[in-house]
């Protein structure tokens, strides 16, 4: 009987596992190889990664970046997800509707447009100016203010939906509870339904943050020379220098980080706490 299971739950799992192992492991575990120089492995193109100023720099530009993001998101996001897990069945349904509406466009259409919102003759600076606002067109893009605002843009309902998921399980009574003890709503929330959304609030934050390090397509377009992105790093080395191998540690590194932010979250919080958010 036992045997039979075996057997069974061989075939079910077989090709699961051998379409990831054609697909994802057998490919990651390239790019491992070419980071260390294979066949020699001398590990010298991630030497060069970590010698190299201009590169930590970059490094450091996306950990910060990423960081600012995931604040932002989290401070943006934490009361829209509040409201749409405290919100009637009718209105929560429109509000869900609203939050993932942005998936159903490509990432380069929305990202273009921004820059027709936030260019030099773009509707944010013609209204600004006609309202006399400001005297002369901000630059609002091909800067940090333009990759900050493409990003949360896109991230945003990553980090709603992921607190969403935990809040919807939060039960308000307890917070009428303790305003009937004596504790004001600020109060009552901050000490009562705080503690139990975090979990929300960390793996959203996990997810987003994890997302913007390895993102091109936004940082590319709206920023400038000056903000190189670690994925931007990648693609000068694989179509315009043509070093591979170096591309491929710099993918190693961003590999590393992310699996590193995944184990903390995962000591802290729990790996049940991710099936939360199913």
């Amino acid at each position: 009987m036992q045997l039979r299971r075996a057997i069974t739950g061989a075939l079910l799992v077989g090709p699961a596992v051998l379409f990831l192992g054609a697909w994802y492991a057998v490919p990651v575990g390239n790019v491992l190889l070419m980071s260390v120089g294979y066949p020699r492995l001398t590990g010298t193109h991630l030497l060069k990664f970590f010698r190299e100023p201009v590169y930590l720099d970059v490094l450091q530009t996306t950990f910060v970046m990423s960081a600012v993001i995931t604040a932002i998101c989290v401070v943006l996001g934490y009361p829209a997800a509040y409201l749409v897990a405290t919100v009637g069945p009718r209105a929560r349904a429109w509000l869900l509707i609203a939050i993932m509406l942005p998936f159903t466009t490509s990432m380069l259409v929305r990202t273009y447009a921004w820059m027709a919102l936030l260019g030099r003759d773009g509707i944010v600076n013609q209204t600004m100016l006609a309202l006399g606002i400001w005297g002369t067109p901000a630059r609002l893009m091909h800067n940090t203010t333009g990759v900050l605002v493409g990003m949360v843009h896109v991230m945003a309902p990553f980090m709603i939906l992921s607190m969403y998921a935990v809040m919807r399980n939060i039960d308000l009574g307890l917070c009428r509870a303790a305003e009937t003890l004596g504790a004001r709503p600020a109060v009552s929330h901050l000490t009562v339904y705080l503690p139990l959304a975090l979990p929300g609030v960390a793996a959203g934050s996990l997810l987003v943050f994890m997302l913007s390090l390895g993102f091109y397509i936004t940082p590319a377009l709206l920023g400038s020379t000056r903000d190189v992105w670690i994925a931007m790093l990648v693609e000068i080395q694989l179509n315009q220098v043509l070093d591979w191998n170096f591309a491929a540690a710099i993918a190693t590194v961003l590999l590393v980080a992310t699996v590193i932010l995944y184990v903390v979250y995962v000591k802290l919080f729990g790996e049940s706490r991710l099936g939360q958010l199913s």
